[in-house]
């Protein structure tokens, strides 16, 4: 039988026991206590209390003052000794329990019990928690839950003889617990069913715990647990909403808002919803987090948005006198009855407005051509009642057709039958003639763009095609309508292609520049061109970038013509590379030859001719290697080149001091070519006056002085423009009756003829102060230039 207890101390109570033969633990403890000191001892395994060893005496005495229950099992047998709180807990087996074995006590719970027992007879202690034992102790089975504790306890010798247990009925708390759980469950439930988005953000970082599928469906499928608003969200950064929460944390206030603006994501549709941020408080009264609800309202905004266009629509045009006429038509009675701004645009008789019309009479005056559209939209919105809205011509009393819309209501009886159909008439006259210049300039448009070369097209500011010429859809490989309002992504075949695309054309828009860039893309036939594009950003009428314009022109045959010119100009430097080479090393020849020719020569005129021969040659190598390293080979700046010459020529007079050489430009300025079939023979002839002034004007028992080079522009005796080249020195001075004509020295003979093949003038007479030399060399202009 359940729950019954066997070898119990049964005999019938005896006398109560002499007060001074009591042990000291049996003198208290309640009901339990008097039944201790009631019951016959002497047949117990646990023998007379007198008997019983301390620590079970201590134990007991403990236990029995205890309010809280408590149980000691003692013995090998495990006889149960507890108090009046846990009588309570044993409900039937109460009192049979006392002094029974612990396992026939709870023999319906032993084999949950038993390995914790064990447990502690081994010295272990044991704690349970709301532990699920199911009993029998008022006469059925019932559920319970209770947390305790078992304690080893030891016998004189310290040997486990026994365990001692505090424990506690959580039954109540458990269920309780359940219910609550249960209950939130119900309210997570009806939460995450509710048609408003929910959200539930714990600390001050606004982290989430809970969403509802409302609100997934408003913002889309994200990591959302365990983030915060800020990680989840990104996007939401300027819109305010971060700066919300906080507010809302931080001042534990509530916010509600209706219709607020939102946008989510890559989304570029504006969203509307109905906003709560409610804190929520805990315990202590300190904000733990925000309730997030509220609705989707973006329907009902457009809507509410709608009307409020459509009734500003209707005020504007009374106000404006843009509706010229209001008609009822009276339909059980075909009668309508019109104002007389609907008969004078109708050609109607005002006073037959008044007292009623039939449907005939008053379309009569409509445009033959319009006239069955009109009587099947009147026959659509009296079949169906409701909105009527209808665009037509009509003849007025002057005999001119104008463009009318006629706006209705067919109000309907509760079978369906059509009794009163009222509405206005407006002008759309002005209107049309609006859109028909919209359209003729849209026409010319097209014709623009169709008749301009290459490609032609326009963006919104998302990258959306807006207009494109037939010259695009020849570059994309696709109709117009395959590309127009998508983006280069969607329909180019390369994504890298159209991001480099795309990405110039945010740069062009963020920048509001125009930029010239040349795009290399793949032609239909996957052959690679490149196109030379200029991009503008396009505005509206407060200057905000709202997309982007673009013309781009085939540039693949010039970019080819580059890069063989490039490999062209490649092959001529090496050419002129090997041609420096040679014809240095030809003038070295020639010159080392001289060297040694001169090295020879017996007489000493003719060493003297031949280390001439030698300087000119050096002339003409130099001037060739300026040439090849400056770049420019058929023509060489002037100024430069005498520079360079009274450089070469000074350097080669040596450090003594003894004689000067300075050149200066007077208002001559680099950078004036000379053809090189001119540089030659010039560098050739300053050269020889600089080499006759170094070597005549200062012999060597005379003082040293300054050979002076220049260069200015002077005009001849007829006023004629050139250039004058004077070398001047201010030594010995030149032979009276000098005559460089008739000069028997090759140096002034060469002068004297380079000059005449240059078409110049040549002259000499005393320096300045009439002390020296001086040699003038004048170039006219034409052959500064001339080819």
């Amino acid at each position: 039988m359940k729950g019954s207890c066997m070898t119990r101390l049964t005999p019938p109570p005896m006398p109560a026991m002499d007060p001074a033969a009591m042990p000291a633990c049996l003198r208290h403890g309640g009901q339990a206590g008097a039944l201790l000191r009631m019951l016959d001892w002497t047949d117990s395994p646990l023998g007379a209390p007198a008997t019983w060893p301390p620590p079970l005496r201590t134990t007991v005495g403990l236990v029995l003052e205890a309010r809280f229950p408590m149980f000691v099992a003692w013995g090998p047998e495990l006889r149960l000794l507890y108090n009046d709180a846990y009588a309570e807990l044993l409900g039937d087996k109460h009192p049979g329990a006392l002094g029974g074995r612990f396992q026939e006590v709870w023999a319906e719970i032993w084999p949950a019990l038993r390995p914790l027992v064990e447990a502690t007879l081994a010295g272990e202690a044991v704690y349970q928690e709301n532990l699920p034992l199911t009993l029998h102790r008022r006469g059925f089975d019932e559920q319970a839950w209770f947390t305790f504790s078992y304690s080893p306890l030891r016998d004189e010798a310290g040997a486990v003889a026994g365990l001692f247990c505090t424990c506690s009925e959580t039954t109540g708390q458990v269920l309780a617990s359940r219910r609550v759980e249960e209950e939130r469950t119900r309210q997570r439930r009806l939460l995450q069913q509710m048609p408003g988005f929910a959200a539930y953000l714990a600390r001050p970082e606004h982290r989430f715990e809970y969403v509802n599928d409302a609100y997934v469906a408003l913002v889309g499928r994200r990591e959302f647990l365990g983030r915060t608003v800020r990680e989840v969200f990104p996007e939401l950064a300027g819109q305010g909403f971060y700066e919300l929460l906080d507010r809302v944390y931080i001042r534990g206030e509530r916010y509600v808002a209706r219709a607020v603006p939102v946008r989510l994501g890559d989304d570029a549709v504006e969203r509307r919803i109905d906003l709560l941020y409610e804190p929520v408080f805990d315990e202590t009264g300190q904000v733990a987090g925000i309730f997030a609800g509220g609705y989707d309202v973006t329907e009902q905004a457009r809507a509410e948005a709608a009307l409020r266009t459509a009734a500003e629509r209707v005020q504007l045009a009374l106000d404006a006198g843009a509706i010229i006429g209001t008609w009822v038509w009276d339909l059980p009675a075909d009668a309508f009855t019109v104002d007389e701004r609907f008969a004078f645009f109708f050609g109607l008789d005002p006073a037959l407005g008044q007292s009623g019309l039939r449907l005939e009479q008053v379309i009569a005056s409509v445009h033959p051509d319009d006239l069955p559209g009109l009587r099947a939209a009147i026959a659509a919105v009296l079949a169906r009642g409701g909105a009527y809205s209808h665009e037509y011509r009509v003849r007025g009393r002057d005999g001119t057709w104008r463009w009318i819309e006629a706006n209705g209501r067919v109000d309907l009886a509760a079978d369906g039958t059509p009794l009163r159909f009222p509405g206005v008439l407006l002008d759309t006259e002005g209107r049309r003639a609006l859109e028909a210049e919209r359209d003729r300039a849209a026409a010319l448009l097209r014709s623009f763009i169709e008749a301009v070369p290459g490609v032609v097209y326009a963006k919104d500011h998302e990258g959306r095609m807006l207009l494109a010429n037939q010259g695009t859809a020849a570059l994309i490989g696709q109709p117009a309508e395959a590309f127009l309002g998508r983006t280069d992504a969607e329909f180019l075949a390369d994504p890298a292609q159209a991001e480099a695309i795309m990405a110039t054309d945010r740069r062009i828009m963020d920048n509001g520049l125009t930029e010239r860039v040349e795009e290399t893309v793949s032609l239909p036939d996957g052959t690679p061109a490149v196109w030379l594009s200029t991009k503008a950003p396009f505005r509206d009428a407060a200057g905000r970038v709202v997309g982007l314009i673009g013309t781009s022109i085939d540039i693949t045959d010039r970019k080819r013509a580059e890069a063989a010119l490039h490999e062209a100009l490649e092959v001529k430097e090496l050419l002129l590379a090997e041609m420096n080479h040679r014809v240095k090393n030809s003038l070295q020849l020639v010159s080392s030859l001289l060297t040694l020719q001169a090295a020879r020569a017996q007489a000493e005129e003719t060493r003297a001719a031949l280390d001439e021969a030698r300087g000119r040659i050096s002339v003409v190598a130099r001037l060739h290697q300026r040439l090849y390293r400056s770049g420019l080979y058929d023509a060489v700046d002037l100024v430069t080149l005498l520079r360079d010459l009274c450089a070469d020529t000074a350097t080669a007079l040596g450090g003594d001091g003894r004689i000067g050489l300075v050149f200066r430009p007077d208002g001559v300025e680099a950078g004036l070519p000379l053809p090189i079939d001119r540089a030659v023979p010039v560098a050739l002839i300053v050269s020889e006056l600089l080499t006759n002034a170094l070597k005549y004007a200062y012999p060597e028992e005379a003082p040293g002085g300054l050979v002076r080079v220049s260069l200015r522009r002077a005009p001849d005796d007829s006023g004629q423009g050139g250039l004058l080249v004077t070398v001047e020195d201010d030594g010995a001075g030149l032979p009276e009756g000098f005559d460089p004509a008739a000069s028997r020295g090759l140096g002034m003979r060469v002068v004297t003829t380079l000059a005449r093949q240059l078409r110049a003038s040549f002259s000499v007479g005393p320096g300045a102060d009439g002390r020296g030399s001086a040699f003038w060399f004048w170039l006219p202009d034409r052959e500064v230039s001339a080819p």
